[in-house]
């Protein structure tokens, strides 16, 4: 199983210490397609989320998804490639922060 561990600046020092968000999902086993699925109905337009099912991310490659991959490697706009950013982040993490 693929495990996430956070950079020190991306998450709080202590973030294992938050508790789990129930309402983030294990994503480890799904396809690209669920992940888009699930990005369009976490408010990323399709347009954007389309790009996960074109790379063939699926959920295990999200967990390793580092912030350079999302901002840098999906040939997204900065606006948009922060928003998802932020929604992997808590996918990997299965934790809210709240900055």
């Amino acid at each position: 199983r693929v495990q996430y561990c956070p950079f020190p600046d991306m998450s709080p020092a202590n973030w294992e210490d938050f508790p789990e968000d129930p309402k983030l999902p294990d994503i480890t086993t799904w396809s690209a397609a669920k992940v888009s699925q699930y990005l369009v109905q976490n408010g990323i337009q399709e347009i954007h989320a389309k790009v996960f099912f074109d790379e063939e991310i699926d959920g295990s490659s999200v967990l390793v998804m580092q912030r350079k991959d999302v901002l840098l490697g999906l040939g997204l706009k900065l606006g948009p490639a922060l928003k998802i950013y932020n929604r992997i982040r808590a996918l990997q993490t299965r934790r809210t922060f709240n900055f």
